[in-house]
């Protein structure tokens, strides 16, 4: 059978040693056999080398054993060389056997076996592993040996031989074995030698200019269906007026030279039937042939001037593994059967054989192989298959064995071994039932299925198949989604079921509107693209080969990435004509603000922008709506402003989509100023894109009040003067942190005035964030890059400030990020009238809880909200605390004077029940809260 063999002394050392204790174990026990066994307690080197009392050492064996005697090495370490100098006889030869090895002691000289002064011994189904220098068999002065079915290695320091022949040794047969010389020869026979065999063998060196077969002087020399494997080196080697003949060698297509025959041994040296090629292309001193010093690079070059190797062949393949052997191998039935030496079997004991598919070229019988190898009926089971795969015990099974038989060989039968303990089974038929009764206790819950098919004309092959059997239990879907970095909206959504039975398929509904998509498989893969950011519920139906289904869904967010701006540009100020006409808004009236494509802002892909709006010189009490161009105008506000004063408030609008937003006045008239600090873009997170950054909130903290010397000044800023707050650079576990959101309050004004809040370092430019006037308290949520920290301006008046975090934008760092998802405004709670909440004011030291998951478009598992919270006619001084429930922080929202209605932006944290927490210090207040969006974990990249 083909075979590939590998050159690596550490792979054929695993290999050798493994066969040969393999071989070992299986020895007879039987009266005439001697054993070796270190590992016994009972054994001593002073016999009677029983299997019950074994021999310590196989030196001790050797000078114990006699004529008719096997000497069985089971665990055979030699400290030292072995020597056998006891003779048998031609009736009654001395064999030995097993698996010797030397320990790896440097300065070992000789060989680890040494056959000398010896006559009639056998070394059969021998492995022998040589090291630190020490040669693996030696003959000396050793006549009628016959080495059959061993293995010799020589691997280690020092440049030793698998098997050396002295000169004055004869009559040694060498079969069916294998050889391999890490550094060195792995036959050598010395000059002098004669009557010397070597067939149906293989040699290999691993090192580069060493030598497959070396003949010295020697006569009578037979090589026969042997296969060399030798690189850079010399196939055979025949020299010193040596005689012999070789023939059905196959020899590496990598060796330097082939075949070398010195000038004095080319007239008594015969030559045919051979197999080499020579690749000149790669080294011009490559030859097939060196014969008598002329070198030749083909055999009909060779067989031309020679007349030698008529019958060679030159057509191996220079990159196939060698020596492999398929059918239409030219090896194959090609073969001289009456070569001197040959014999009746390969290396592996397997008879010559006719491939019927292949022409007899050969001689004699026409069916022998070149090479060590007979190529064998290749009868065997390609595939063996189950029918169910899988399933829970007790579970029926219907197993089919496929049969590749290109020789068209009878099938006898089959054998089936199912693997879980039960006894095999006989059929005249490739296919069989069986039960399983028990699950699989194997890796992986499988039990491995072996089929053996059988050929009239002996030959057997094994196939096997693996069948999956587990305990009874559910079907149990799984979803698992991915974003794409360039599609912003295409999700790859993988699905999976665990069964006991096979996964049969899939039906998934992605909960946009879109038709269902059925899928076969257990674990397909499907590319899905959803109309837009958003939240979606997806369903799949997972079905199985039991013949049941069920459903699992799961939520999928695309969300907005948010990019903050370091200088926000003013893109209305109806005082000046900036955005607009230069004119107040009067009662019903709306402005209309182009925002995307302004200013640096994308004119496409924008979902919602973060600005903040400032009323001024307002005629009336009244209110301010933002909502998206082109849209119903909701019931809700977003700027709550008294006559007479200056009030800002940070607004987070949808953008339609021509790029518009609307300002609707709902009384009086006012002049309106709005600054863009920052954007939401329409795309889902993308880890190769470091201007977008996602939201995480915090526990509000309070990092600035120059009223008590928090932050680092105990003092209130005067005009012109700038206050400077770091913030940290990253966020353990998120990713650098691109820009705070914070609560900016400003109180106990001098006079009217305004703070800028700017990036550290950054020019201030003329956008205002909170507006105030003298003697009021105005609170404003600001959103500001603070990579080089944050500096808060005043440009007007003495004031003292308070700047509590409520939470940070960050870059993607590979944590699972929130996107926002901007919504059409609605009204969560308001208390004057009972909606969302009981319709009464919230009183001091009292908590509001407002659910906000489950309703107005907020999905289960949102993690933040955004809304505009107003107090409203507050009869004493308070503050507002919106929160996320659980310990309050100390920081504040709103900050209301009595009688005072104020309205501001607010991102809120979410707790594990989908609820927020609104919180009343002093007095009683109404209290209104509109929803502007959520924040929700967005589907991973891959």
């Amino acid at each position: 059978m083909p075979r590939r063999r590998a050159l690596t002394a550490a792979t054929a050392v695993t290999t050798l040693l493994l066969t040969a204790l393999g071989t070992a174990a299986a020895r007879a026990d039987t009266p005439t056999t001697l054993y070796v066994d270190r590992t016994s307690t009972a054994c001593s080197d002073t016999g009677p080398g029983s299997d019950a009392a074994p021999f310590c050492t196989a030196q001790a064996a050797a000078d114990t054993v006699e004529p008719g005697q096997t000497v069985m090495l089971r665990n055979a370490t030699a400290s030292g060389p072995v020597v056998i100098s006891r003779s048998g006889t031609a009736a009654a030869p001395i064999t030995f056997s097993g698996v010797l090895t030397n320990q790896s002691v440097p300065g070992i000289d000789g060989a680890l076996l040494t056959i000398r002064n010896a006559q009639y011994v056998n070394l059969d189904s021998l492995r022998t592993h040589a090291t630190g220098g020490a040669a693996s068999v030696a003959l000396v002065n050793a006549q009628h040996i016959n080495l059959s079915r061993s293995t010799l290695m020589s691997a280690g320091s020092g440049t030793r031989d698998g098997l050396d022949i002295d000169g004055s040794s004869s009559d040694v047969n060498v079969t069916a074995s294998s050889f391999l010389a890490y550094l060195g020869t792995a036959v050598k026979v010395a000059a002098g030698a004669s009557h010397v065999t070597v067939a149906s063998s293989w040699l290999t060196v691993a090192q580069a200019n060493d030598i497959g077969l070396d003949a010295e002087g020697t006569t009578d020399l037979r090589v026969a269906g042997v296969s060399v494997e030798v690189q850079n080196g010399t196939g055979l080697s025949i020299t010193g007026s040596s005689s012999g003949s070789v023939e059905n060698t196959a020899i590496s297509p990598l060796s330097h030279t082939q075949i070398v025959v010195s000038a004095d041994s080319a007239a008594f040296v015969t030559a045919d039937y051979n197999a080499v090629t020579a690749d000149p292309s790669t080294d011009t001193y490559r030859s097939a042939y060196n014969w008598g010093g002329q070198r030749f690079t083909s055999s009909a070059e060779f067989y031309a001037a020679t007349g030698q190797g008529r019958h060679d062949l030159d057509t191996l393949a220079l990159d196939a593994p060698f020596p492999a052997v398929a059918d239409g191998s030219p090896l194959i039935d090609s073969g001289d059967a009456d070569a001197p030496g040959e014999s009746a079997t390969d290396v592996g004991g397997r008879a010559r054989v006719d491939d019927p598919l292949v022409p007899n070229t050969g001689t004699g019988a026409g069916t022998t192989d070149r090479g060590d190898s007979e190529f064998q009926d290749p009868l065997t089971v390609s595939a063996v298959t189950m029918a169910p795969t899988q399933g829970p015990a007790p579970l029926p099974v219907t197993v089919t064995a496929a049969v590749q038989n290109t020789w068209s060989t009878p099938v006898t039968g089959y054998t089936f071994d199912f693997g879980d303990g039960t006894p095999t089974q006989d059929s005249t038929v490739p296919s069989i039932s069986h039960t399983f009764q028990n699950p699989a206790l194997a890796a992986g819950g499988t039990y491995t299925v072996t089929v053996t098919v059988h050929g009239a004309d002996g030959v057997s092959g094994k196939g096997t198949g693996t069948i999956k059997v587990g305990s009874p239990g559910p079907l149990v879907p799984h979803l698992g989604f991915s974003t794409s970095s360039t599609s912003p909206s295409s999700v790859g959504a993988t699905l999976s079921a665990i069964s006991p039975w096979a996964v049969t398929g899939h039906t998934v509904d992605f909960g946009d509107g879109s038709p269902v998509v059925h899928a076969d498989g257990p674990k397909p893969q499907l590319q899905h693209t959803f109309p837009g950011p958003g939240t979606y519920t997806v369903t799949d139906t997972a079905t199985d080969a039991g013949g049941r289904s069920a459903t699992a869904t799961q939520q999928v967010t695309l969300g907005t990435s948010f990019t903050p701006l370091v200088y926000p540009p003013r893109v209305l100020d109806t005082r000046i004509g900036t955005g607009g006409r230069k004119a107040k808004i009067g009662p019903g009236g709306i402005v209309k603000i182009k925002v995307a494509g302004a200013q640096g802002i994308p004119a496409k892909g924008v979902a919602a922008v973060t600005m903040n709006v400032t009323d001024v010189n307002a005629s009336t009490d009244g209110v301010i709506t933002a909502y998206p161009d082109g849209s119903a105008r909701p019931g809700t506000s977003n700027l709550n402003f008294r006559a007479g004063q200056v009030n800002p408030n940070l607004v987070t609008v949808p953008v339609s989509n021509d790029g518009y937003v609307d300002l609707y006045n709902a009384s009086g008239s006012v002049d309106l100023v709005a600054d863009i600090q920052g954007y939401f873009r329409t795309s889902p997170v993308n880890a190769w894109d470091p201007s977008a950054t996602y939201y995480l909130p915090t526990t509000p903290t309070r990092v600035v009040d120059t009223r008590i010397g928090t932050g680092g000044q105990k003092a209130p800023l005067q005009p012109g003067q700038c206050l400077t707050h770091s913030f940290p650079a990253v966020l353990p576990g998120n990713g650098a942190v691109a820009a705070a959101v914070l609560n900016v309050t400003a109180t106990g004004a001098s006079s009217g005035g305004w703070i800028g809040v700017y990036r550290g370092g950054s020019v201030q430019s003329i956008a205002s964030n909170l507006n105030f006037q003298a003697g009021q308290t105005t609170s404003n949520l600001v959103v500001v890059p603070v990579s080089d920290g944050a500096q808060f301006c005043n440009h007007a008046g003495s004031v003292s400030l308070i700047v509590d975090v409520q939470g940070y934008y960050f870059s993607y760092g590979g944590q699972p990020a929130t996107g926002y998802l901007p919504l059409a405004p609605s009204r969560l709670v308001d208390t004057r009238n009972g909606t969302g909440a009981p319709k009464r004011r919230l009183g001091p030291n009292s908590t509001l809880r407002i659910k906000v998951t489950g309703t107005h478009g907020v999905p289960v598992g949102a993690t933040a909200v955004t809304l505009n919270l107003t107090g409203i006619g507050s009869d004493k001084g308070t503050y507002l605390t919106a929160y996320s429930g659980g310990t309050r922080p100390t920081a504040s929202n709103i900050n209301l004077a009595p009688g005072q209605t104020r309205p501001i932006l607010a991102t809120v944290p979410v707790d594990s029940s989908g609820y927020i927490t609104v919180y009343n210090y002093n007095g009683t207040v109404d209290v209104v809260a509109d929803l502007e969006g959520y924040y929700a974990p967005v589907a991973p990249l891959p």
